[in-house]
């Protein structure tokens, strides 16, 4: 799969009117929807069509679009949804002096206003909304919280929103909504979607539970593994969960999809087979019944019952055996596949877990892990290259904000790995220049700059919508070599 992607642009300033085609035409996409595109996501002023440059060409994409793109059926009745609100946010005095307006005032006019849906992203199910009434119009926090309270109601310049999970934020909080905006145990997960309309409406306080993660593992019809103790991070995923950004999901699945690919490859299951992702430390597991497993990884060794065993191999074990690994050196992810695929539900199409979204949960010590088929596989073995390099490279392509001087001067100096998540790795080094934009769909692979220079390459369980620029974006042929890196690795950016 070699993802690729376009913008196509409606206004260069938000706009009701506008916005309701981009939705038009994002129906209109989702119901002809054209063979090898992975996903849709309507932002204030554009839409982005994700697509498989290996499946659909761009010339028979901008077919596709152009076609439907005619008789564009704005819906003339929104849905509306009112939101009970306790308006007791932390900053309604600060917003009070800032706009010389009382708090009353403040409150009465962010409520009197019916807002439209403009996009979700940023967190799953977060909507951005618009637009706010000019008097009670703020920037946003010059430095951001490094939490925000779930369902805290909040302001940034015309926009308005809803956090529906604890999060890093730069809005003005004026309350808490009384409603959960997101909960993938509901038959309906989500309020709301882009497109609808919000009225908010003053409220007496009152307790709002927690949002609970969805359980994916199921009642195993065929035992093959217990966890005996986990590692740091155990994660069972498959390719990913598509078609979803724009409901704020990321696409979460296997961050190094090559090597996740050739593991399943290794006991003949097919490319979309559910695998365990294993991060740094892995887990030690018993296993239950005879059958073959594979194990790809650079970073970590197999051991059964103590002795070392060789990965990219296919290995035939018995009841009873011990598998458990060792660090071997720092990188990423590695993975284990089983004959038949781990068995799993779905979410959205996918098994894939998504932390963030609260879509499964990483393994626990005494959970069984069963195989979704039966049946014997064939040996076989790989050879991998991998050079370990003292400086990694990557190549970089043009992205959405391109500008040639900031792509020279990252290609001239070399950054190193500050901090690495499934959202995304930050590096340090020499700063570029970055700037805020109006948020729109965020691809995976960007390379966002944001305010402070330091570049982001933004990965599987990324938000969807950003509001900074992102003047490159990673070579699909380099998002294996990425998914490998570390803290503390040496990277040097080919344009």
């Amino acid at each position: 799969m070699k993802l690729a992607g376009i913008y196509k642009q409606f206004s260069d300033q938000i706009n009701a009117a506008k916005n309701q085609e981009i939705h038009a035409f994002s129906h209109n996409l989702r119901k002809n929807l054209l063979a090898g595109v992975t996903d849709i996501i309507p932002s204030y002023n554009n839409i982005y069509i994700e697509f498989d440059s290996e499946i659909v060409s761009k010339i028979k994409l901008n077919n596709w679009l152009n076609q439907n793109l005619k008789n564009l059926q704005v819906e003339k009745e929104k849905k509306q949804i009112t939101i009970p609100v306790n308006y007791n946010g932390q900053d309604l005095e600060y917003i009070s002096q800032e706009t010389n307006l009382t708090i009353q005032q403040v409150i009465q006019k962010h409520s009197a206003t019916v807002y439209q849906v403009y996009a979700m992203g940023f967190t799953p199910g977060f909507p951005f909304m618009a637009e706010l009434d000019q008097a009670i119009r703020l920037p946003r926090r010059g430095v951001p919280r490094l939490s925000v309270a779930a369902a805290s109601v909040a302001i940034a310049n015309a926009q308005t929103g809803i956090y529906p999970f604890d999060s890093p934020g730069g809005w003005h909080i004026l309350g808490q909504a009384l409603v959960k905006l997101y909960d993938p145990n509901r038959l309906e997960p989500f309020l709301l979607k882009p497109g609808d309309m919000v009225k908010f409406e003053p409220a007496a306080p009152k307790k709002l539970n927690k949002v609970k993660a969805l359980e994916l593992l199921e009642e195993p019809k065929y035992p093959f593994l217990r966890v005996l103790e986990t590692g740091l991070l155990d994660l069972l995923v498959d390719q990913g969960r598509f078609l979803a950004g724009h409901l704020g999901l990321g696409r979460s699945g296997a961050i190094d999809a090559r090597l996740a690919n050739l593991a399943n490859s290794l006991v003949a299951n097919k490319r979309n087979a559910v695998i365990l992702e294993i991060n740094i430390k892995g887990p030690k597991l018993e296993l239950l019944t005879k059958g073959l497993i594979a194990f790809a990884s650079y970073s970590m060794q197999l051991l059964v019952n103590g002795d070392i065993c060789e990965s990219f191999k296919t290995i035939l074990l018995k009841a009873g055996d011990i598998i458990s690994f060792e660090p071997l050196q720092n990188a990423g992810p590695s993975y284990l596949a089983i004959e038949g695929g781990f068995a799993s539900g779905r979410f959205m199409a996918s098994a894939s877990v998504d932390l963030r979204a609260k879509i499964g949960r990483a393994l626990r010590a005494d959970d069984v892990l069963a195989r979704a088929e039966m049946g014997l596989a064939r040996a076989y073995s790989f050879k991998p290259y991998y050079k370990f390099n003292a400086t990694k490279t990557l190549r970089l392509i043009k992205g959405p904000q391109y500008n040639a001087k900031v792509l020279k001067e990252l290609a001239k100096n070399v950054y190193t790995v500050a901090q690495k998540d499934r959202m995304g790795i930050r590096f340090e080094g020499a700063k570029v220049f970055g700037f805020g934009i109006t948020s729109e769909a965020v691809p995976l692979g960007a390379l966002q700059i944001t305010n402070d220079g330091m570049p982001i390459l933004l990965l599987n369980d990324r938000g969807t919508i950003g509001g900074y620029s992102k003047p490159a974006i990673l070579h699909p042929d380099y998002f294996s070599k990425a998914a490998q890196l570390a803290v503390g690795h040496r990277v040097r950016f080919l344009v």
